[in-house]
Order: C-alpha cells, then sequence, then structure tokens
C-alpha cells in the first residue's frame, strides 16, 4: 500500500502495465484516468527506498554505483531522456546491477511549469516527453519504464495525473525526504537530516549531479541506516510486494532460503510449488553457477536473466532430483 495517495494493490499495478504494455486484451484492466501519487509506502518493517534524479550532468554517478555495489543496496534511478543520451554507459551499468529506472521526461520541463514560470506542457508535449525516454532506455538497456514516472521538480496536478495515465503511466513518484544534497547541504548535515525522517516505508530523494553532496553522504547514510535496522528495496520491489524479509529459517528441514531465492519462492508458489528447501545454498563446481535445491525444483542464480529480470532459472527436474537424494 502507498501513502500519501488513494490506496492501490500490486495487482492493479500489474494488471495497468500490462495493459499500458500491451493493449487491453481480455481479462486486462482498464488503465485507471489518473495517475496515483506515491509519497511513500505504508511498510510494517523498517525498509527505506533510496532514489537519485539523473537530468543534469554525469556528475558523481559512477562514485554512486561503487557504493551501491559495495554496499549490496538497490536504489531506484530517475532519469530523462537527455541524461541516458548522453551517459549511455552509466544508463548499461544500472541495468545490469539490476537498479530500477525510472521515467523523468526527456528534458525536464516542468509539466505544469509551476517551478519554472512556464507555460504548462500540453498533452501532446508531455506524451512526447515521456515516448522518447521510454523509447531510448528501451533501446540502450532493454528496459520498461512503465509505469514509473518522477514528474520534474514534483510539479503535477490534475490534469497531469489523467495524462500521465493515458500514456502508461499510473505510478506518479514522489519522495518523503528531501536530502537537500542539490542546494549543497554538506554530507553529515545530509545523514543526520535523512536519520531525523527516517521511518518504515520513506522514500528519499537524492541527486547524481555534481552540485550535489548526496554522494559523498552515501556510504555513511546506509552504515548508519542499517545500524538502526533498516534495509533497503528499489520502489519497484516495493511495489510489486517484494521487499520482504532477507531470509527465512525453515525447521522441518533444517536449512535457510535467502534473497533472490526467497523472492523468487515466495513470488511463484512458495511451499505449495516448491516445498521446502533441500540443501543450502551452493557453487557448484562444474558451472559455478549459484544453487539451492527443494523437494520439487532447484533454483540456479542467473543475475540479469532477460527478460523479467527475476534472476532465477529453474534446474532439471525429476529423475535428476531423485538420483541427488540418493
Amino acid at each position: 500500500m502507498y501513502r500519501g495517495a488513494p490506496v492501490a494493490l500490486a495487482g492493479l499495478v500489474l494488471a495497468s502495465l500490462a495493459a499500458g504494455l500491451f493493449g487491453q486484451a481480455a481479462g486486462v484492466a482498464a488503465l485507471p484516468e489518473r495517475a496515483t501519487t506515491i509519497r511513500g509506502f505504508a511498510a510494517s518493517e523498517p525498509i527505506v527506498a533510496l532514489t537519485f534524479d539523473a537530468g543534469a550532468d554525469r556528475g558523481y554517478t559512477e562514485v554512486i554505483l561503487d557504493t551501491l555495489a559495495v554496499k549490496g543496496v538497490g536504489a531506484s534511478f530517475s532519469l530523462t531522456g537527455q541524461w541516458a543520451e548522453a551517459n549511455p554507459d552509466l544508463v548499461r551499468r544500472m541495468a545490469r546491477a539490476g537498479h530500477h529506472l525510472i521515467n523523468h521526461s526527456w528534458s525536464r520541463r516542468s509539466f505544469t511549469g509551476r517551478s519554472t514560470g512556464t507555460a504548462p506542457l500540453s498533452a501532446a508535449e508531455r506524451a512526447e516527453e515521456l515516448r522518447r525516454t521510454e523509447e531510448l532506455i528501451r533501446q540502450l538497456a532493454g528496459v520498461e519504464l512503465r509505469p514509473y514516472i518522477r514528474p520534474p521538480y514534483g510539479d503535477f496536478d490534475d490534469s497531469v495525473l489523467a495524462d500521465l495515465a493515458a500514456n502508461g503511466y499510473t505510478l506518479n513518484i514522489l519522495w518523503t525526504i528531501d536530502t537537500l544534497g542539490w542546494m549543497g547541504l554538506p554530507a553529515e548535515e545530509i545523514i543526520q537530516r535523512v536519520l531525523a525522517a527516517a521511518e518504515p516505508g520513506a522514500i528519499v530523494l537524492m541527486h547524481v549531479g555534481s552540485q550535489s553532496r548526496d554522494a559523498a553522504a552515501l556510504p555513511g547514510l546506509i552504515d548508519q541506516l542499517r545500524a538502526r535496522g533498516y534495509r533497503f528495496a528499489t520502489l519497484r520491489d516495493l511495489v510489486e510486494g517484494r521487499a520482504g524479509p532477507q531470509s527465512r529459517y525453515f525447521p522441518e528441514t533444517g536449512h535457510w532460503v535467502g534473497h533472490g531465492f526467497l523472492r523468487y519462492w515466495e513470488r511463484f508458489g512458495g511451499l505449495a510449488v516448491y516445498g521446502y528447501p533441500l540443501t543450502e545454498e551452493y557453487q557448484d563446481p562444474e558451472t559455478g553457477l549459484t544453487m539451492q535445491w527443494f523437494e520439487r525444483a532447484r533454483f540456479e542464480w542467473h543475475p540479469g536473466e532477460w527478460p523479467e529480470r527475476y534472476d532465477v532459472l529453474l534446474g532439471r527436474l525429476g529423475a535428476q532430483l531423485l538420483a541427488r537424494r540418493r
């Protein structure tokens, strides 16, 4: 569930995405008339989403991606088309690392003109800003941006929400906490600002540009949030219900299931489909793959698998499974 907007369920979100991508078909829900605005999530556990706007210069993006990789944190990046066009290597790196990419328009023109003192964009201009960006990102990284949009400057009104939904963007992403790093706030003040406002389900707004101090604050911010019991998820994980616990112990067989394997197990059938774990995770000496055996399946870890980046493929079943258990 989302905070700061009418409640929407993940199933509706996915149905809306399907309708937007593939057209309305039998059994697929129609797109809503207006996008849902999300300022945070109603979370029962201490979890936050780190989000980064990329619309100015290349800035500290590489440093940010390095930090996220070292810390093992997934984040969401809202990209303008112009920024992506100028930095295709970084777009591809974000996608390869499994980060979540969001449409931030093509040129970062305010859709309403409120923050820039300009005339509002027409419905056709808004649609073109969205279309050009999504097509470029799809071409560069094979990633679909819909239904996630962060409007430039956070500017929107009822007409914008209607136009977003009409173009398949049903989730209007804002934020709970603005670090103000883009204003030059020092790293330590950024950290304290976020810690003071952190709450379960919060969305943190940061920037990659050279004027921002967010990159310098990021390592300490992650460490201090973790010291307070917080963990991290992308917006997509939170929307799709994939931001659950990192691991689970099964006393029935005495084994743990964690991370990507646990997410896959829970999302696609759990105990009824796959049964209990029969082993811990291990690396197969022949293939080098990370694997784990369940009563009715073998999971294999394949990072970055297309088309849906589930990262898990099912191994061979039947006779091989029985043979391994003898």
